[in-house]
């Protein structure tokens, strides 16, 4: 009886050590095949940043490559911020959600029921659901001059709303999807009214303090004082590259600071659905950026893995995405 219980543990010790060998290989593996791609990407000068996957809530793979600043060539540290982009409309939806759950907001409701930026003949016609899936019929306040006029400034949320309700509508609401930053920023501005807080008091209080989040800067007051920022980058055809601090205002939209470690905390608890709001996702892949800028989250219920990727050049994150997810998957990918 001895002989056959001994018998067990040491199958069981042999088991354990083997899945540990075989998690042991497929990380270094994992890790090993992401070094080629961000070496591959990096000398031909299209990549700058930081990479981090997590397996199961642990960090298995972190890499900065580059420099926040190309002309003084400081380096990136853990901390250093990057212009989120797009990815704060996450941030946005998840604060409609809460007040979704809180009974203050309904998905269906119009928007005239909270704002009067349109005509009711428009407003009656919009809801909040059409704003967060973009078939509202809005376009994008970036492209309007007359926001051209006040990017540099110190904006406000009413301002860009002045130039949105001047705004057509691309298509009758329902009727079609296009991408829309102004959506978000109506969006902002029904969490202002309903709460009767700014949209930085709601963000701190419903998504920075309940997650955790160390480093998230919204206004261009508070960026300024950051120095551990990263500057965005163009580079020529000849692969010279030139550093810009473009600070401007963050808007519900996009423009807010981050760093890597806050993206991957936000990224796992959409993973393991721990936001405040309770909504659920098991899987996605969000992007932002601008010229300048690309950052992405991505996450994974069944394999566990999540990753982010925040790069001071652009486009770039979004082509490492599906990259580095192949090889997560042990599949073939193109260079």
């Amino acid at each position: 009886m001895k002989s056959v219980k001994l018998l067990l543990i040491v199958l069981t010790f042999i088991a354990l050590f083997t899945d540990y060998s075989l998690a042991q290989d497929t990380t270094q593996s994992i890790s090993s095949k992401i070094d080629l791609l961000l070496a591959d990407a990096f000398n031909k000068n299209i990549f700058s940043g930081i990479v981090s996957v997590a397996q199961n809530g642990k960090v298995i793979y972190y890499m900065p490559m580059g420099y926040a600043d190309w002309q003084s060539k400081r380096p990136f540290t853990q901390n250093t911020l990057f212009n989120i982009g797009s990815l704060n409309k996450q941030f946005t939806e998840e604060m409609i959600h809460q007040l979704v759950k809180e009974h203050k907001v309904f998905y269906d409701d119009k928007l005239s029921s909270y704002l009067t930026l349109f005509t009711l003949g428009i407003g009656d016609k919009i809801t909040i659901r059409q704003l967060l899936d973009m078939s509202a019929g809005l376009g994008d306040y970036l492209m309007d001059p007359q926001f051209r006029k006040i990017r540099d400034k110190d904006f406000s949320l009413a301002d860009l709303i002045g130039i949105i309700e001047n705004e057509p509508l691309l298509f009758e609401p329902g009727k079609d999807n296009r991408y829309s930053n102004s959506g978000y920023v109506v969006l902002g501005a029904v969490i202002e009214k309903v709460t009767g807080k700014s949209y930085e008091d709601n963000l701190r209080e419903r998504i920075v303090e309940p997650l955790g989040l160390k480093n998230v800067y919204y206004s261009k007051s508070e960026k300024v004082k950051q120095i551990d920022r990263a500057f965005g980058t163009m580079i020529d055809f000849e692969g010279n590259k030139k550093s810009i601090d473009d600070i401007s205002n963050s808007t519900p939209a996009g423009g807010i600071y981050s760093t890597v470690e806050d993206l991957l905390k936000f990224a796992e608890a959409k993973r393991y659905s721990k936001l405040p709001s309770g909504k659920k996702y098991g899987l996605g892949s969000f992007a932002g950026g601008t010229l300048l800028w690309n950052c992405t989250i991505t996450f994974n219920e069944q394999t566990g893995y999540s990753y982010v990727i925040v790069a001071n050049v652009g486009k770039i994150a979004d082509e490492l995405v599906p990259r580095i997810g192949s090889i997560i998957a042990n599949e073939s990918y193109p260079p």
